[in-house]
């Protein structure tokens, strides 16, 4: 998958897909188990981020080098958990958002019509910036 090379450094991708149909219990395993070899495989490749599950949808920040995020968008085109891919954004960073977890992430469902293909790359940010606040409260607690 094409991602925009600004050189050398910290590059930020953020996309959003939709997932195969699945219940309530099938998206939370999943979600834990995408978690879970996220975290064995980002931290051997210096990526971190954070994963949303949520009504349908898959929504994700990955941190680190351009050739890191390169190979892990394409194992993610290839996952068939995952359709309908767009990257909202791709940018240079000088810091990590998520720098303390090769990957951390939730799942939940619900029907509110919520469409994360509508919203721009700020808006997804700030929404997996309060996940990331929230899980952080909860796993505190």
């Amino acid at each position: 998958m094409p991602i925009e090379n600004f050189g050398h450094g910290l590059h930020r991708v953020v996309y959003v897909s939709r997932m195969v149909e699945m219940s309530e219990e099938q998206l939370k395993q999943e979600a834990d188990e995408i978690i879970d070899a996220s975290r064995r495989r980002n931290a051997a490749q210096a990526l971190t981020g954070l994963l949303l599950a949520h009504e349908g949808f898959f929504i994700q920040a990955l941190e680190g080098s351009h050739d890191a995020l390169v190979a892990v968008m394409d194992q993610i085109a290839a996952d068939p958990r995952h359709c309908d891919i767009k990257v909202v954004g791709v940018e240079p960073i000088t810091e990590r958002a998520f720098g303390r977890w090769s990957m951390r992430g939730g799942a939940s469902k619900s029907d509110s019509g919520f469409d994360p293909y509508a919203m721009t790359l700020a808006d997804l940010m700030a929404l997996l910036r309060v996940s990331a606040v929230m899980g952080a409260r909860r796993s505190a607690a």
